[in-house]
């Protein structure tokens, strides 16, 4: 009855190890095949792919005769963005020492008189 018991339970560990065996396969594979995927993508929507595919369509870059702007009633465009204050650059400018403002030429007359 023991030696049944002990047969049964290797048997049914011995199908769900194989069983498991076969699924990290399954795994594997499908791992393997998005990675192939991803690599079909990239290429497909790669630049070259792309200019390719749009000349065989018989689309090419616009001139300038051909790119027309339409005025938008209301909107004034884009504001310039302005980083740092012409004031402040002046200022830092003035506190810095000559050997971080002078040129390389600057230098060289500087130092073989």
């Amino acid at each position: 009855m023991i030696a049944a018991l002990y047969l049964s339970v290797a048997s049914q560990s011995t199908l769900v190890g194989r069983e498991i065996q076969l699924l990290e396969r399954e795994i594997s594979l499908n791992k393997e095949e998005n990675a192939n995927l991803k690599t079909d993508l990239a290429r497909i929507l790669s630049y070259y792919a792309a200019e390719t595919r749009g000349d065989a369509l018989g689309f090419h870059s616009a001139t300038s005769e051909e790119i027309h702007y339409l005025p938008i009633p209301g909107y004034s465009g884009r504001e310039a963005v302005t980083l740092a204050n012409d004031t402040n650059l002046s200022a830092n400018f003035q506190n810095l020492p000559t050997e971080y403002s002078q040129s390389l030429f600057d230098w060289f007359e500087l130092h073989l008189r």
